[in-house]
């Protein structure tokens, strides 16, 4: 029997029988974009491409031609399938793949999760922004409720230019190392926005930092692209499906432009 592995929502679940792979298609708890593998060294590819998994991909009837015509579509059977009853992959019809910055556009036109992510990440590290500029203030003797304004809506608009700095300088290192995107499962902004999600902890603790020493708060924002790292590590390994060299590769370029931009602020902050 043929063992079959999914990848669903990140998680890898198997190996399942051919039966046990048509009962989960037919409960729903498989779907076509989901991803599937023949043995625990194929190659992902996605559920939509097995004949007759799922009664939408049914391809219309074959007619004048003996099904042993097209024995090159299908992978290699086990001996105890039935060949009429077992999952067979058609040919692959080459998927339709974009480099980082057709995906990147797609993105911006689209809505999706990442606009919450980064949408919620600029509002909040905006209001952070906000009191640490008024704690500054309370310290100097004085405090100014229009100025608590303006820093909160300075934050969040600096959040989102970053993000979007970050993302194009991101895309310089994809096309480099030749990333190539399938736009139906690969999102380029969702990436950006689990990662600032993440790092709105670490703001948290830079706030609570900065009402009791403003300098170590500031040399907080250091630790940042080590969370982002993380994050990016994971991610284009388990939802990219990067090969590993390849995504640490493109996560060490991110974390030492990174790092590169905090340092320099930082020297402009305490050295100029």
């Amino acid at each position: 029997m043929a063992d079959w592995y999914c990848k669903i929502a990140g998680k890898l679940y198997g190996p399942f029988d051919n039966a046990r792979l048509r009962q989960m298609a037919a409960e729903e708890r498989l779907h076509p974009d989901d991803l599937l593998r023949e043995g625990q060294d194929g190659d992902w590819f996605p559920a939509e491409e097995i004949e007759n998994l799922f009664p939408e991909a049914r391809p219309a009837a074959r007619s004048g031609r003996d099904d042993r015509d097209d024995a090159d579509d299908w992978v290699e059977r086990d001996d105890g399938d039935d060949l009429d009853d077992r999952p067979r992959r058609r040919r692959k019809r080459g998927a339709k793949t974009l480099n980082y910055y057709q995906v990147l556009m797609r993105n911006l036109q689209e809505p999706g999760s990442w606009t919450q992510y980064i949408g919620w990440t600029a509002v909040f590290e905006g209001l952070m922004r906000g009191v640490t500029a008024s704690i500054m203030m309370l310290r100097a003797g004085a405090l100014d409720p229009v100025a608590f304004i303006v820093w909160t809506l300075v934050g969040a608009v600096m959040v989102l230019v970053y993000c979007l700095v970050d993302a194009l300088l991101f895309g310089v290192a994809c096309v480099a190392l030749g990333v190539r995107l399938d736009p139906r499962r690969h999102h380029v902004l969702d990436l950006f926005g689990y990662a600032y999600v993440v790092g709105l902890a670490l703001m948290l603790f830079r706030l609570l930092t900065a009402c009791a020493h403003t300098m170590a708060a500031d040399f907080w924002l250091l630790v940042i692209p080590i969370a982002h790292g993380v994050v990016f590590g994971y991610l284009l390994q388990h939802y990219w499906d990067l090969p590993a060299g390849k995504a640490y590769a493109l996560t060490a370029i991110r974390f030492v432009y990174q790092m590169l931009v905090v340092g320099a602020w930082l020297c402009f902050r305490y050295l100029a």
